[in-house]
């Protein structure tokens, strides 16, 4: 087990602030693209949406050319949280270790604190010294994301916020942190152990799944990202997890960008894990009525 794509394309946290069954059919549409336009015969507002990739990473904003144009004709910006002071300090506490229980000794052996901590001096140098401080959820994700490359100071989904709030579009989030929090709290209690374990014995194998998942989004290769997720999530603790991390926030989301695009011309940019499969919102969006097309860029 191991949910290194989680913090790629799942959440929208700023770390650098610190059920689909087996059986079931992984279809997606032929149009692979990351940008969509959402439309319905009985509205006359036009909503788009973009898949993101929650990364500072200046490769994954090839389309914002396009995807900013698209924003500007909306009258409100959605996002998975609207990323601000409040809620980067919220999440900074959050991966912090409050108590005892808390705290990466309480699920590692001396021994394999100690790899624990090699591993995070390799890859973070003297900056490993918070590993110490976290969660072991927050340990996982510092460590995973450094091992990711990242060349610029903000992943787009800030990027686009910070843009719409200049143009003066209303932004609002489509979840809550707390929605977000549940998720993590849940990834703790079924997997904390094995999580880090798997880190400290496999760290080349997540660091190819990561770049293997990075290149399929820079290739906008949806089916392959829904397939990769598919795999990801193959035992039985596995997708209780995914029912957590993505279908219920699926829902979640799409109910609400269903309802915000009843109202107005809306852009939504959530990531891009949340778009695919039978699961995801763009089939959510279709069965509710709209028409939901590919936009090539």
């Amino acid at each position: 087990m191991h949910y290194t794509y989680f913090i790629i394309l799942f959440f929208s946290f700023s770390f650098t602030a610190l059920g689909q069954t087996e059986q079931e059919i992984v279809s997606e549409p032929k149009d692979s693209t990351l940008i969509w336009q959402i439309t319905k015969a009985d509205s006359k507002d036009t909503s788009y949406l973009l898949g993101t990739i929650h990364l500072p990473l200046k490769a994954a904003f090839y389309c914002i050319d396009t995807a900013q144009t698209l924003m500007k004709r909306t009258n409100r910006a959605f996002f998975e949280i609207v990323v601000n002071q409040e809620a980067i300090g919220e999440q900074a506490y959050y991966f912090l270790a409050q108590e005892e229980k808390d705290r990466i000794s309480f699920v590692l052996d001396s021994g394999e604190q100690a790899q624990l901590y090699a591993l995070g001096s390799k890859l973070m140098g003297p900056g490993a010294a918070v590993l110490r401080q976290l969660k072991p959820i927050g340990a996982y994700s510092v460590l995973t994301m450094s091992m990711l490359p990242m060349d610029t100071s903000n992943s787009m989904d800030i990027l686009y916020q910070e843009k719409a709030k200049e143009w003066g579009i209303p932004v609002a989030s489509l979840e809550t942190i707390e929605d977000q929090f549940d998720v993590l709290d849940t990834i703790q209690k079924y997997g904390s152990r094995s999580l880090l374990l798997e880190l400290i014995n496999n760290p080349d194998q997540l660091e190819a799944d990561a770049n293997e998942l990075l290149k399929a989004y820079l290739n906008q290769d949806l089916p392959l990202i829904s397939q990769l997720i598919h795999d990801e999530f193959s035992t039985v603790i596995d997708q209780k997890v995914r029912q957590y991390l993505l279908n219920n926030r699926n829902i979640k989301m799409a109910t609400n960008m269903i309802n915000a695009a009843e109202v107005e011309s809306c852009f939504f940019a959530i990531g891009a894990a949340h778009l695919v499969g039978d699961t995801g919102v763009i089939q959510a969006l279709r069965r509710h009525g709209y028409t939901v097309q590919a936009i090539a860029h």
